[in-house]
């Protein structure tokens, strides 16, 4: 992030307690020190690329919003399941282009896999429904009446298979756990030896984040700390008032107010 994109915040005490949390997790080396910032500002200057906060994509499952289903079956939702790289680069990848070159507006999909060792990752619906198959064809959520009932819900290829949402909760049905720590940007290194369970992006037991709270206690601005910091380098050695009077190094405007403070 550029300089002018951003502001340092001091709070030694919130900093000092992330670097040991960092360094105990193995996440942060002995050597290396963190510093707190206010979020970049975008520039105002035209054709400038504005600073930013580079972030991982997850999940990369997508969903149009816009339904296509058969005319003759109202009761049936029927809806585009992509992959983030699929959508148009234009925009900020925001809208999947049809081969109409209508656009679709779209949503990241609300399943996604997690471990008892707390993992996260994508599910690969591709391998879900056609196991070691390689189909590239279209695939679609479908969704029948407003219950919400998982077998209500099937993900489908144009090929012909398909999967109702309520196989996924059967064992083993979503495949190896691979370690996946999207909110790290990596794996555990330690991998992983247990089976994906399906959870609601949104739910609440699907991701609990660390909160780290501090009392700030900001320095006071008065006319005393103002001028023990300009004579900071004369008053190293002052033992007492008697040392300012005597000092001839520091100004005699100066050693008058700081007597009198």
């Amino acid at each position: 992030m550029r300089d002018a994109a951003f502001k340092p915040i001091n709070e030694p005490r919130l900093v000092a307690m992330l670097e040991k949390k960092l360094k105990e997790d193995g996440r942060l080396e002995e050597n290396q020190h963190l510093t707190l910032r206010t979020p970049p500002l975008a520039s105002d200057i035209p054709g400038r690329e504005p600073p930013g906060i580079h972030v991982t994509v997850f999940p990369t499952w997508i969903v149009c919003k816009a339904e296509d289903a058969p005319a003759s079956n109202n009761d049936v939702r029927r809806r585009r399941l992509v992959k983030w790289q699929d959508l148009a680069p234009s925009g900020g990848r925001q809208r999947y282009e049809t081969d109409e070159r209508k656009k679709l507006e779209v949503t990241p999909l609300r399943f996604v896999g997690a471990c008892e060792d707390g993992h996260l990752q994508d599910i690969d619906w591709r391998w879900v429904v056609h196991g070691k198959d390689n189909c590239r064809e279209q695939m679609w959520v479908e969704e029948r009446g407003t219950s919400a009932d998982p077998r209500d819900t099937r993900v489908m290829c144009d090929c012909g298979k398909s999967m109702s949402l309520q196989e996924a909760f059967l064992p083993g049905r979503l495949g190896a756990c691979k370690g996946e720590r999207p909110w790290l940007g990596d794996r555990d290194p330690n991998g992983c030896r247990h089976q994906l369970r399906l959870l609601t992006r949104t739910a609440t037991n699907t991701y609990f984040p660390q909160v780290a709270t501090v009392i700030s206690l900001p320095a006071a601005e008065d006319e005393l700390s103002r001028l023990v910091e300009a004579q900071l380098g004369q008053l190293s050695d002052v033992k007492g008032a008697e040392d300012i009077r005597q000092g001839p190094q520091i100004q005699s405007g100066d050693q008058g107010r700081l007597r009198g403070l």
